[in-house]
């Protein structure tokens, strides 16, 4: 417990000041709002939108901290592979650190849906079940860069996003096949209202969500695989 805590307190020195500027970006864009409310469209209609958005940053937040992180330790990995803790405690802090920021930026937008729409705290949930799975895709891509850098040097980046965007058609075609849904689509546990907001020269659509069992087993078990497949790449390959 002490090393978790000691690691903790390590990721807080080095990362806070991510933490601290997404709430002052919070802040910023609330009162932005105040401000730009009119006849048009009120201060709740504004809040609903930003809210909206400000989940969908959350659920990309812990990814980017997770990578920003990742990337400051490479660049002395003697001191940070230094510890005695495995990969998966090092890997995991830096995930548990990261969701805590996601989860603290995600609490706000909740306030609000709870306030002004019918949108309840399942869909923060899987808003937060999203931005886990992300980081292990982001951590697996990470992990992928660090790998390929000192053999290809300046085309690792694209050769990471290839392969991102590679992942990303498969689970398209995937999830459009009969297989998939068969596999995934039963056990329902509930299904989002949609809103919307129309005016004269402004419209604004959230599409309803539906929820199901099997999505989430098959997500949970990618997201482990691919936690799985970063920690032993990085054992194998880059902590020698």
């Amino acid at each position: 417990m002490k090393q978790w805590n000691g690691l903790m307190r390590k990721e807080w020195l080095a990362m806070k000041g991510w933490f601290y500027g997404s709430l002052i970006m919070l802040l910023i864009a609330i009162l932005f709002l105040l401000l730009a409310s009119s006849e048009e469209l009120s201060v709740r209609e504004l809040l609903s939108i930003f809210s909206t958005l400000w989940i969908v940053f959350s659920v990309v937040l812990p990814t980017m901290i997770l990578l920003v992180s990742l990337n400051k330790e490479m660049h002395r990995p003697d001191i940070w592979l230094h510890s005695t803790a495995p990969t998966v405690k090092l890997f995991g802090v830096k995930m548990v650190f990261a969701s805590i920021i996601g989860f603290v930026n995600i609490l706000f937008p909740f306030i609000i849906f709870l306030i002004v729409s019918k949108f309840s705290a399942v869909i923060v949930i899987m808003s937060f079940l999203l931005a886990i799975f992300s980081m292990c895709i982001g951590l697996f891509l990470g992990v992928l860069y660090q790998l390929l850098k000192p053999v290809v040097k300046g085309f690792s980046g694209p050769i990471v996003v290839m392969i991102f965007l590679f992942l990303s058609w498969l689970q398209a075609r995937l999830a459009e096949s009969a297989i998939y849904t068969k596999i995934t689509y039963f056990g329902r546990l509930n299904q989002e209202v949609a809103y919307d907001i129309q005016k004269e020269s402004f419209s604004f659509e959230f599409a309803s969500m539906e929820i199901h069992t099997g999505e989430l087993i098959i997500d949970t078990t990618l997201a482990v695989l691919f936690f799985i497949a970063a920690t032993t790449l990085f054992d194998k390959k880059v902590r020698l």
